[in-house]
């Protein structure tokens, strides 16, 4: 049996992995805390971690259980399965140490971000400097507003990569 990455159409992980634990196969969702407020009441949701991706390990005989609902977009192969399975434990390791942990697009110097939410909400501009703080990693941006430049620093969580 090999470990395989599976993309997974749109709100279909559960669903694929209770496919999964069905058929005795070994899978494993990433799932983190998600807190939502409502006007009475405060609700803790399990989303998954990585949204569209379950892993599982199976062979060719038990493929056609996982494939016959309709829910795979495609089947990506590890280029090393040690390396795969060494990362799952330290993605398991995370989340029991932070269950509300949240994934973030890697960005580097130079990419083009676009922020998401916060005061600058909507402005694009370039990675200058990433500073590393124990509890957030903090992107600052070079924002350009009529021919001067602005420095912004904000949370990496608020930025994604602009096209």
């Amino acid at each position: 049996m090999e470990w395989n990455v599976l993309h997974l159409k749109p709100r279909t992980e559960k669903k694929v992995a209770d496919i999964c634990a069905r058929h005795n196969l070994p899978h494993y969702l990433p799932l983190r805390h998600s807190l939502r407020v409502y006007p009475r009441r405060r609700v803790v949701f399990e989303v998954p971690l990585f949204p569209g991706y379950l892993f599982a390990a199976y062979d060719a005989g038990q493929r056609a259980a996982i494939f016959r609902g309709n829910y795979v977009v495609r089947e990506l192969k590890p280029a090393s399965q040690m390396r795969l399975l060494r990362q799952l434990v330290l993605v398991r390791r995370l989340l029991r140490a932070d269950p509300a942990l949240e994934t973030i697009d890697p960005i580097a110097c130079g990419d083009p971000v676009r922020i998401k939410s916060g005061p600058f909400a909507g402005f694009t501009g370039v990675v200058v400097r990433i500073k590393n703080k124990p509890d957030r990693r903090l992107v600052v941006l070079n924002i350009e507003l009529v021919g001067r430049a602005v420095a912004a620093e904000t949370d990496a969580r608020f930025v994604e990569r602009d096209a």
